[in-house]
């Protein structure tokens, strides 16, 4: 039987005398039709139960298309509230769970007039033992654009998380997606530092426009923060938390986001807030958390920029010393390599890239759009030469009028580049190539022809997301009409308003780029090699460069470099072409590169959609009390990323530096509140989002000072690496506290000392566990698990410099602290002898380095199949002997760890050594063979990151 509750008012006034901090105020709210369980909800007559659990059933669709909206009378601002109790620290903390929705109103025109624009889905976590006025509030959200808060909700500091353990792919999800994944009480979840909010922006989650708007509206750049600091007015004054310090949390693509939702709120103050009735004074916002974050799409070589990719060579870094590839590592630590990594990027790399290879990529110095207006605008005079000289004229002023749009030039470059053969899209440029670049490679390809040679190949990026949108006049529609391709008019409506505000451009370059050039601006122009640049690869100076580069990548060791090196190829290499060079043959998750699969078959990229999915849909209506029907939480919603409107809102006042970034935003944010706390956190894997590549944009902008980086063991989601979690959660304590992120507290400023040797390490490590444990007298079932696993380091600890395992004790030591610390034990007994060596710790490990050690070897007959001077039976027997590597890797994955597997792994080792050997051998004797030129493989797309967690 269900009670039908019609009216908030009722809901609130039971929900005010909660003692929760996040009691709503019994402010009046739009009503709408819920059902909760008639064996839930308290009797109306009867005095209301604060404790009492009362679950939500929304019946009301929201639809999350871009023309989508949900009419003002369907929302009710009325939550779930669940209470719920857990251990943090030690102690018992009892917090209250929400979910629902919150009207964000556009702030009051002049004539007080109110405007409800959207219908925000949260969920919150909020403490009940303590008061709301000087309790830290965080706000988090995802990316995409187009994400749910799905990834921060599951995977990062709520009470409960899923547990994804990366970098492990079990076997039997090679190829597909792994279904679920536990979810636990998350020990180190951020309440005991703030209150949390989980926001879903327009058109995710179950978000949605208000009538007469639609979501798309809110779909830009500049739309999408500003009804994200209304969503957060308007929760302010509901919860009564003014005087509240507030954080954001933004992950990825909300490193744009973030920045500029923070300008706004800086901007507006308290003025939107309803009066306190604490009198404390209200705060407008205290920090920034930024995970993950792009903050420049323009300085971004992953997203599709034309820019130098020095911002990712540290990253290849850590990924090929992952696999065991980097020959520079020795017995350093990865950090302190690291460093040199960096000096390589800002000297030498940086160096070739400015003064060798943007000189071939851009050889006039202008854009791409300038070079091509400027072709366009003179026709080629051999196409008009039979006319007479009156229709010469006549059909000259026509081009006139359709030449120099900047449509007309963007789809002849696209074309022209795309298939690297001069454009054929205009009739006037009988097939002349019109860009520069282009003109380089047919002047080129013309020596290579006299030489009678094969041509060595160069593949360089050319970025055409550099033309701007442009208003065009009635006349130029008309010309923009014959100019565009009829399929790309199908898939963009033409109309008359669209072009004349220059939006049918964006849309045009947008909907071109995915469609054409696989979701990249950044297009590789494909060329016999530039004199320029032989001459520079075949110099001593190109030797010691491409040694470096191998040295700092473990790719193209530098026997013969013309020949070996896929750097001669790739200059500026991106991380598809990385991925596929460094371990061919395999597929890589590029939100985290430790993540591998045999086979091109499937793309871990997204493994943990599925299961994340499954959480979600068991996480809101069993532990938050959420019920909706109609329709799946939306994780992700393509519609959102596809419809992105990019161009910055003209009225702000430095919006002409503002394309693609935030980081003019996040200046003003600190100038208008000098002493907000900003920290930027990043995993040394993450591929989409490199994390040096951060250190350049906050160097760039002279922000390295201020803001502190930090970088730990993972990928995107950093925080889903077990082994980071304690660390990380430490260097937030310390966010919160207030003794990082503000002034003077930046990554410049206070460089990471360079680590010790991993010996050294371990031996500093051994002896801050063994004065911890002293402390610890057991008695505590899971502290014990963790005594053991301290207690095991300690008996063994020359076989633990992996580094993984060392993040994995220094987290057990910091938990271990931590519950001591709050049960203020006194020292107790010493700890009792170590346990003998687990079985299953014991056959991890070996396996684990059997794994490598099999990768490595298949990745030296990959080398020999394309060796110069190898004959096919040579290259197929080669292909065999990988491919039973790969398969002894299968079977070592696939081996049940809870048994004796000695003789398993004693067979396995030797055959290993035995096929190391042979493809040493065969590789020496290929060195002295005559080396012949060998065509490059393709290479095969990893993934494209155009969507951001």
């Amino acid at each position: 039987m269900k009670l039908r509750i019609l009216s908030l008012s009722m809901l609130a006034a039971l929900a005010a005398c909660n003692n929760s901090s996040d009691s709503p105020s019994t402010a009046d709210t739009p009503g709408g039709t819920f059902d909760i369980s008639a064996e839930t909800a308290p009797a109306v007559a009867a005095a209301p139960d604060p404790d009492r659990d009362i679950p939500l059933e929304d019946k009301t669709f929201y639809g999350l298309k871009g023309g989508d909206s949900v009419e003002l009378g369907q929302v009710s601002e009325a939550a779930s509230v669940m209470h719920h109790s857990m251990k943090i620290g030690g102690e018992d903390v009892k917090f209250t769970a929400r979910a629902g929705h919150l009207i964000a109103y556009k702030p009051a025109a002049a004539d007080g007039a109110s405007d409800p624009q959207a219908a925000i889905f949260y969920t919150s976590y909020t403490r009940d033992d303590l008061p709301r006025e000087n309790r830290p509030v965080t706000f988090f959200w995802n990316g995409g654009p187009g994400a749910s808060s799905k990834f921060l909700h599951l995977g990062s500091w709520a009470p409960k998380r899923m547990v994804i353990n990366p970098p492990v792919i079990p076997p039997e999800y090679f190829e597909k997606d792994q279904p679920a994944f536990p979810v636990i009480d998350d020990a180190e979840t951020l309440l005991d530092q703030s209150d949390l909010v989980f926001v879903d922006p327009v058109g995710t989650g179950f978000s949605s426009a208000i009538a007469p708007h639609k979501n798309e509206d809110f779909w830009g750049v500049d739309s999408d923060p500003k009804i994200l600091r209304d969503f957060i007015t308007r929760y302010i004054n509901t919860y009564n938390r003014q005087s509240s310090p507030k954080y954001l949390y933004g992950e990825s693509y909300s490193g744009i986001r973030t920045p500029i939702t923070a300008r706004l709120l800086l901007e507006a103050g308290s003025a939107n807030y309803l009066p306190d009735s604490s009198g404390k004074p209200p705060v407008a916002l205290s920090g920034i958390v930024l995970q993950s974050p792009v903050l420049d799409y323009n300085s971004s070589c992953t997203l599709g920029s034309k820019a130098s990719c020095e911002g990712l060579l540290p990253t290849y870094a850590a990924t090929a010393d992952y696999y065991g590839l980097l020959p520079a590592r020795g017995e350093r630590s990865l950090d302190d390599l690291l460093v040199d990594v960096r000096a390589f990027g800002a000297t030498s790399y940086r160096t070739v890239q400015k003064t060798i290879i943007s000189k071939i990529t851009n050889p006039s110095g202008k854009t791409v759009q300038q070079d091509y207006l400027e072709e366009l605008a003179t026709p080629d005079s051999e196409y008009f030469r039979h006319l007479s000289e009156e229709a010469k004229e006549e059909r000259l002023k026509y081009y006139g009028a359709v030449a120099p749009t900047p449509v007309v030039a963007f789809m002849t470059a696209v074309y022209e580049i795309d298939s690297a053969i001069p454009a054929i899209t205009l009739p006037f440029t009988i097939n002349k190539p019109l860009f520069p670049l282009t003109k380089l490679c047919v002047q080129s390809q013309a020596k290579e022809a006299v030489k009678n040679s094969p041509p060595l190949p160069i593949e360089i990026g050319v970025d055409i997301s550099s033309f701007k949108r442009e208003p065009f006049s009635g006349k130029e529609f008309v010309a923009l009409k014959q100019a565009v391709p009829s399929a790309v008019k199908r898939e963009i409506p033409l109309t008359e308003k669209m072009v004349k505000s220059g939006a049918y451009f964006d849309y045009l370059i947008d909907q071109t780029t995915r469609k054409l050039l696989m979701g990249s601006a950044r297009k590789l122009v494909v060329c016999p090699i530039i004199d320029a640049w032989s001459n520079y690869v075949s110099s001593t100076d190109g030797f010691k460069y491409f040694r470096d580069l191998y040295k700092y990548t473990g790719l193209g060791q530098p026997i013969k470099i013309i020949d070996n090196s896929p750097w001669v190829r790739y200059p500026n290499m991106d991380y598809n072409i990385f991925l596929n060079k460094l371990i061919p043959g395999y597929s890589f998750n590029v939100y985290d590169a430790r993540m591998s699969v045999p086979g091109m078959n499937y793309d871990p990229s997204f493994a943990d959609t599925a299961g994340g999915n499954a959480a979600m849909a068991g996480l809101l209506p069993g532990f938050v009390g959420y019920i909706n029907r109609t329709a799946p939480y939306m994780g992700m919603n393509d519609h959102v990323n596809y419809s992105w409107d990019w161009t910055p809102d003209p009225d702000v006042k430095f919006s002409t530096s503002r394309l693609r970034t935030s980081i003019p935003d996040l200046i003003e944010s600190l100038t208008l509140q000098s002493g907000l706390k900003v920290i930027v956190l990043h995993g040394y894997t993450d591929i989409v989002t490199p994390f040096h590549q951060t250190e350049l944009d906050l160097e760039n902008a002279k922000l390295a000072d201020r803001i502190p980086l930090k970088t730990f063991e993972g990928g995107h989601m950093t925080y889903s690496n077990e082994a980071s979690r304690a660390p990380m959660k430490a260097v937030l304590d310390q966010f919160y506290a207030g003794t990082l992120g503000g002034p003077g507290t930046g990554f410049a400023s206070n460089p990471p000392v360079a680590s010790p040797g991993p010996q050294q390490e371990i031996d500093k490590l051994v002896a801050e566990i063994k004065e911890v444990l002293k402390e610890y007298g057991g008695g505590d079932d899971k502290m014990d698990v963790v005594a053991g696993s301290l207690k095991q380091y300690i008996d063994r600890p020359a076989e633990y410099k992996d580094r993984t395992r060392v993040f994995l004790a220094n987290g057990y030591l910091a938990t271990i602290k931590k519950y001591l610390e709050a049960q203020k034990k006194a020292p107790a007994k010493p700890a009792a002898a170590a346990a003998p060596p687990n079985l299953r710790e014991e056959n991890t490990k070996k396996r684990d380095f059997l794994v490598v050690q099999a990768r490595k070897i298949q990745t030296n007959y990959n080398d020999l199949m394309r060796a110069p001077g190898v004959s096919a039976a040579q290259s197929e027997h080669y292909k065999l002997l990988r491919d039973e590597l790969m398969e002894i890797e299968r079977a070592l994955l696939r081996i049940d760890l809870d048994k004796d597997n000695a003789d398993v792994f004693k067979t396995d080792e030797s055959l290993l050594n035995e096929r190391e050997a042979e493809a040493k051998k065969a590789q020496e004797a290929a060195q002295k063979a005559p080396p012949p030129p060998a065509p490059n493989p393709p290479v095969v797309p990893v993934s494209n990151p155009g969507t951001l967690h």
